[in-house]
């Protein structure tokens, strides 16, 4: 499934939101809070999801790239990609 036209998550730029609000027939703007909304909610559960993985699965080095990688593409969409 493709936002905008973008299949990529971390490609996803405002141009795809706006696209994908137009192909909904939505506010432009929803779309922008639903997006920020669930930007802060995944930056909010990482550090308990990352637990709970390593509870049921161990320690692993991969947690801590894949936890670092997800912040700072959440942070970037956060302050580069979505309008305020």
């Amino acid at each position: 499934m493709s936002i905008g036209g973008e299949f990529m998550p971390g490609a996803v730029t405002p141009k795809h939101l706006t696209q994908f609000a137009d192909e909904l027939e939505v506010n432009e703007g929803f779309i922008i809070e639903i997006a920020k909304e669930t930007i802060e909610r995944l930056i909010s559960s990482l550090d308990e999801t990352t637990e709970e993985f390593r509870d049921n699965y161990g320690t692993s080095p991969i947690l801590q790239r894949v936890s670092k990688i997800v912040r700072n593409r959440c942070k970037r969409a956060l302050g580069e990609s979505l309008p305020n």
